[in-house]
């Protein structure tokens, strides 16, 4: 229905403004209203925009002009007071922010001389001045050229009287500067109103009140919903059935019978292609060409939801890591406060929101200050280190802190996030550690202290017993050239083989300490593997040879050289092949075979001996664990196979073996053709 009000605002195409009393919840407001023509490109009216304002304070103000000094400065307008001759007599914080007058300055001042009242016509002041003198008082929206540039205000000014004799005059000044911009926005926008209505970003429709139909949609509107113009005028929702819930379209209809509006009424809505979304509404009556519409605007948000599902997936992460997670802005008052700084300081978060950080505890930096630590978070945003936190508790934590800024606009706007891990219990396991350590590196300096007395004892023996040797060996071989008698060469050739045997076995027991005490020598160098092996076949086959044992070897044509000491390797091929030269009987066959296996060379010797049971296979290469085949002893200390894979390993190397009881035996190890 149109009122008086609005009948004058179509009639003559201007705007109207009127005020009026409300009582709500037994308390009078006072509103303006006032009522702006909507035209067509053609200049019609087709409807009317109505911009209320609350005046009820504005409203008191103009009746109460009298009142004290410290209500003058605390309210919001400005307010001067001027003597007869309009002289500045009181100037508030107000005055002095909108029209950049301070006080100190303009007291005392003719007030022409602060601040000039625009005209819109010659002699317009001077008339204002007669009006305010002959009448007492006058009101009216003005424009003040000020040291701030054009300020619009609404202005009451009024005489002071006392005992009926004016004392000066008193002005109430409202900045209505923005207003007054938007009441010209919204006069210069009438006549692109409808290619506004289209580029909204939220969608916007004018529907009928009487049937619900759309008379009006926006491009946004039609974006949001895939449908086409055509689609939807003359339609409902209902025939479009862009409800999801029709539960929800009768709800907002409640409502809006109810409140005469909708605001923020959340929903889901379907689009053409059947995809659903999530939007909020916000719904006003207005007037169309004299019909009753409803104006609506849908804001898709879809997406914040997601986001906010997301916000509250993050939240629970924070909520449940075992992190200490805490903010706080940048007075150090406490933002947030996850569950396990909870669980860790022992005091819960409805506790601490918004108090001093400080009073949790005291925090001690490790390895450093709190003056380098507030400066690298002023300078790179960013500190990472360990703390101790002491809490009134008198407990101590030991944390380690990742520190960082998220900035704000200004620096007073920073805030700050730390997140923190309690690693006492990792500080204490360090702390025994590195005691066990000291104390492993005491043993291990005791023990090194034994082996090297050991060895050295071990060299001396050995010493000891090659120069006697020595001497055995030189002179036996002189005796077995120049003894002529048969009884004589025997024993020679019984002792020159017995001092070789006592050397050899004294050389193993010296190779053996020192292998066990990873001193082993090892002088590398590169040298054809192939070689070594040819120039040493001529020994074996004389060697199985007198044993009446067969003995095959199959090697390849070429192979890459070895990097190693080929001497010792030389030895680990000879103990294997004696080894298995022992324990093959008569008529047995020795293989050795040599194979380029990649990145090693795998040599393996396979006899036809009495095999190994498993416990036998289990202690083969222990030293002193001299085999019996059960009828003699095959002679030596059982050192040469654990000697062969100690120095098989010292070249980076591997030695294993295969057998069966009655089966014979395969030895087989590896050598890198690059040791590292």
């Amino acid at each position: 229905m149109l009122n008086d009000a609005d009948d004058a605002v179509i009639a003559s195409g201007q705007p109207h403004t009127h005020t009026s009393t409300v009582t709500i919840d037994g308390t009078d407001r006072i509103y303006e209203a006032t009522k702006h023509p909507v035209k067509d490109e053609n200049g019609k009216v087709t409807g009317i925009l109505s911009v209320i304002r609350d005046v009820t304070e504005q409203k008191r103000i103009e009746e109460t002009l009298m009142f004290s000094d410290a209500a003058l400065k605390s309210i919001q307008e400005c307010v001067y007071a001027m003597d007869n001759d309009f002289n500045v007599t009181y100037w508030n914080a107000t005055c002095e922010e909108i029209f950049g007058i301070e006080a100190s300055k303009a007291l005392g001042r003719y007030i022409g001389d602060l601040i000039t009242m625009q005209e819109d016509y010659p002699g317009q002041n001077d008339e204002r001045v007669r009006l305010l003198v002959e009448k007492g008082n006058n009101r009216e929206e003005q424009v003040y050229i000020t040291p701030n540039g054009a300020i619009w205000v609404d202005v009451l000014a009024q005489t002071i009287d006392r005992n009926g004799k004016r004392h000066g005059w008193i002005t109430l000044a409202n900045d209505i500067t923005e207003r007054k911009k938007v009441e010209e926005e919204l006069r210069i926008s009438e006549e692109r109103t409808s290619r506004a209505f289209r580029s909204v970003p939220d969608g916007i429709t004018i529907t009928r009140l009487s049937d619900g139909r759309f008379i009006e949609v926006n491009d946004s509107f039609l974006n949001l919903t895939g449908y086409t113009r055509e689609e939807v005028l003359g339609h409902t929702t209902r025939e479009l059935t862009m409800w999801v819930d029709d539960h929800d379209r009768e709800t907002l209809m409640s409502l809006f019978k109810k409140d005469g509006k909708v605001t923020n009424f959340e929903h889901r809505f379907r689009k053409k292609s059947g995809e659903t979304g999530i939007g909020v509404i916000n719904a006003e009556p207005i007037t169309m060409t004299g019909m009753a519409c409803a104006i609506s605007v849908v804001t898709d948000i879809t997406e914040k939801k997601k986001a906010e599902e997301q916000l509250r997936y993050q939240a629970s992460l924070v909520d449940n890591v075992a992190e200490a997670i805490i903010s706080h802005d940048f007075n150090l008052k406490i933002l947030s406060w996850n569950k396990a700084a909870e669980r860790i300081f022992e005091i819960k978060k409805e506790d601490i929101i918004g108090k001093d950080i400080r009073k949790v505890c005291r925090i001690e930096p490790v390895s450093t200050t709190v003056g380098n630590v507030k400066k690298a978070v002023n300078e790179k945003g960013l500190w990472r280190g360990e703390t101790i936190h002491h809490l009134k508790s008198g407990k101590s934590i030991h944390m380690r802190v990742s520190t960082m800024v998220v900035r704000g606009e200004t620096r007073e706007q920073d805030s700050f996030v730390l997140i923190m891990s309690d690693i006492t219990e990792e500080k204490k396991a360090e702390a025994k550690l590195k005691q066990l350590y000291e104390q492993e590196i005491t043993l291990r300096q005791k023990v090194e202290h034994e082996m090297k007395k050991r060895t050295e004892f071990s060299a001396a023996i050995v010493h000891e017993l090659k120069t006697p040797l020595t001497a055995i060996l030189s002179s036996s071989e002189l005796m077995m050239e120049m003894a002529l008698d048969e009884t004589l060469q025997r024993l020679s050739k019984n002792i020159n083989r017995s001092a070789y045997e006592l050397t050899k076995r004294t050389n193993e027991l010296f190779d053996m300490s020192r292998g066990e005490l990873g001193i082993l020598e090892i002088l590398p160098e590169k040298f054809n593997f192939l070689e070594t092996i040819r120039s040493m076949q001529i020994e074996f086959e004389a060697l199985f040879s007198r044993a009446n044992i067969s003995f095959t070897m199959a090697i390849p044509e070429t192979l890459p050289p070895v990097y190693g000491d080929e001497v010792r390797i030389r030895q680990v091929i000879y103990n294997l092949i004696d080894n298995a030269s022992k324990y093959t009987p008569e008529g047995g066959t020795v293989t050795l075979k040599v194979k380029d296996n990649s990145s090693e060379v795998l040599v393996e010797i396979r006899d036809t001996g009495p095999g190994l049971s498993s416990k036998q296979k289990e202690s083969i290469f222990e030293p002193y664990r001299q085999l019996i085949d059960g009828t003699r002893s095959k002679g030596g200390m059982g050192l040469g196979l654990a000697i062969a894979r100690n120095l098989v390993e010292a070249h980076g190397g591997t030695m294993r073996v295969e057998s069966r009881k009655g089966k014979g035996s395969r030895f087989f190890f590896t050598i890198p053709y690059q040791t590292a």
